[in-house]
């Protein structure tokens, strides 16, 4: 349910980024030579319109993403124990708000290094090939918000197109459009990534604090990661259930190929979640 906020945020951030880049500054950086003053001229930009508009958005989405999840797990966990719980879920406790500011901010800083580890990597092969600065310059425009690895198969798209013959103008015009459906993809993986998170975190906090309340007894609760066990059931994922056959309690993290972990997400775009027994 949150997912279309989320991709509007992150839609906006990368192409708000995009669209404010300072075409003259970038010029002038460019036709320096330097790539550190490129560097100069885009860093800031993706802080101001990037990271800052994430910070003020992003939290709030979350939150509400929580306590949705948790009072969605509310009649569950009501039925498995047995009796009425806690009517409600205090998202504000100082506990819960800490767990998901510390994952806000984790994940915003993991995005802006991302994209700016791809704005050197364009910088320097720009250089490096000699390209002109207005080749450089709709580079650094297309590419902003993208991965290293996106950037890469634009990159193989360009050259294949060149060696078909088509014009600069063509391929140019192919690897924007290409760019745009990139971006969009990258949108969507982190809106997946970040709705998961939140939704597994809800259900999470709701335990801890009927914990705390003296509603459950930490001792009786059984955790077990639950996959999607269909064909596209990744191998990062495919052997948790059995490295953690018994369960784990409610503090306890699970054991996984990518290191412990209290709950899903694994990786970008992990569709796991998390079933709990009161035993």
């Amino acid at each position: 349910a949150v997912a279309p906020e989320l991709a509007t945020l992150w839609a906006t951030v990368f192409n708000e980024v995009r669209d404010a880049i300072p075409e003259a500054a970038l010029r002038d950086a460019l036709a320096s030579g330097n790539p550190l003053l490129v560097e100069d001229v885009l860093a800031p930009l993706w802080h101001r319109l990037g990271e800052a508009q994430a910070q003020r958005v992003l939290p709030a989405l979350v939150r509400e993403t929580v306590q949705r999840a948790a009072e969605a797990m509310l009649p569950t966990l009501e039925s498995t124990v047995g009796g009425a719980i806690e009517a409600s879920f205090n998202v504000v406790v100082p506990e819960t708000l800490a767990v998901i500011d510390d994952y806000v901010g984790t994940q915003i800083r993991g995005i802006s290094d991302l994209t700016m580890r791809n704005v050197r990597s364009v910088i320097r092969q720009g250089f490096s090939e000699g390209r002109s600065v207005t080749q450089m310059m709709r580079d650094l425009e297309g590419f902003m918000g993208l991965t290293p690895r996106q950037t890469q198969a634009l990159e193989t798209l360009r050259q294949r197109l060149t060696d078909q013959g088509l014009s600069r103008a063509q391929v140019q015009q192919r690897v924007q459009e290409q760019s745009q459906r990139a971006l969009r993809q990258r949108v969507e993986a982190i809106v997946r990534t970040e709705s998961m998170a939140a939704t597994n975190m809800g259900n999470y906090q709701l335990l801890v604090q009927n914990v705390e309340q003296g509603t459950l007894n930490e001792n009786r609760i059984r955790r077990r990661w639950l996959v999607a066990a269909d064909e596209r059931l990744c191998p990062r994922c495919r052997p948790v259930p059995s490295m953690n056959a018994e369960g784990v309690g409610l503090r306890q993290p699970f054991t996984t190929p990518a290191g412990d972990t209290m709950y899903p997400p694994l990786h970008v775009q992990c569709r796991c979640t998390v079933n709990t027994e009161i035993v």
